[in-house]
């Protein structure tokens, strides 16, 4: 999925895309740690 800066597309709120970065960054943070314990 893209993200364009500038305003093409859908519209998201300052606190929406916020609440979404948060979101995918936990869930990246716990995959990747199950991804390196399972070669630890």
């Amino acid at each position: 999925m893209k993200t364009s800066k500038g305003g093409t597309g859908m519209k998201i709120t300052d606190n929406a895309r916020d609440e979404l970065r948060k979101m995918l960054e936990e869930q990246n943070a716990s995959s990747v740690r199950i991804f390196f314990e399972g070669y630890g």
